[in-house]
C-alpha cells in the first residue's frame, strides 16, 4: 500500500509540473509570443532527454533524488545535464550520493531565499567519468560559512579535482572514479 501512495505522489507531483509547463506554452502563445513558447518547448524537451540520460546510467537512488529535488523547498533551483555516452555509474552511486547530499545541505544553508539561485550539475562519461557542479546566485559566506566549504572541501578531497567559490559562484569538479 505504501509503495502505490509513492507512486501516486510521484505522478501527481510529475502531472503538476507538466501543467505548469503546458500552461506556460498556452500563455505564451495566447499572449503572440509564440518565440517564447517555441523556447520552453525546446527546453522540455532538453530536459526530458537529460532524465532520459540520466535514468539510464544505472544509477536510480540518485535519478530518483535529481528528478524530484525541485519539488522540494530549496533556495535554488537545480538543473541535470548529461554529456554521456550512457556508460553505466552504478559503481559510483553511492559516493556521488553522499556528496552531492552533503553539498545540497551547504547550499541549503547559506544561499540566500530570495535570489535567483541555480545549481547545474552535468554528468560526463565520453572521456572518463566526470561531475561538474556549477552554482550560481548568493551565497552568504560568513566565517562559520567559509570553514564549511573547507570541511566540505577536506573531505571530499579524493574526489575534488577543483572547487572554488565565492558570494556569488561556487564550481567544482569531481572525478567519482579515482
Amino acid at each position: 500500500m505504501a509503495r502505490e501512495r509513492e507512486i501516486l505522489e510521484v505522478l501527481k507531483n510529475y502531472r503538476h509540473d507538466w501543467l505548469n509547463r503546458l500552461q506556460l506554452i498556452k500563455g505564451n502563445i495566447d499572449m503572440g509570443r509564440i518565440d517564447r513558447a517555441a523556447t520552453i518547448i525546446d527546453e522540455v524537451i532538453q530536459q526530458s532527454r537529460n532524465e532520459s540520460h540520466l535514468t539510464n546510467m544505472n544509477i536510480p537512488k540518485l535519478a530518483s533524488k535529481l528528478v524530484t529535488f525541485n519539488w522540494e523547498s530549496h533556495p535554488y533551483l537545480l538543473a541535470v545535464e548529461t554529456v554521456t555516452g550512457e556508460k553505466d555509474w552504478s559503481e559510483f552511486e553511492h559516493n556521488i550520493n553522499e556528496i552531492l547530499s552533503g553539498l545540497f545541505s551547504l547550499f541549503d544553508s547559506y544561499a540566500n531565499y530570495g535570489d535567483d539561485n541555480h545549481l547545474l550539475i552535468i554528468f560526463k562519461d565520453i572521456d572518463g567519468f566526470k561531475l561538474e557542479l556549477d552554482f550560481q546566485g548568493e551565497l552568504l559566506l560568513d566565517s562559520s560559512a567559509e570553514k564549511k566549504f573547507l570541511d566540505f572541501r577536506k573531505k571530499n578531497e579524493y574526489y575534488i579535482e577543483k572547487m572554488e567559490w565565492d558570494n556569488k559562484s561556487c564550481f567544482i569538479v569531481l572525478d567519482p572514479d579515482v
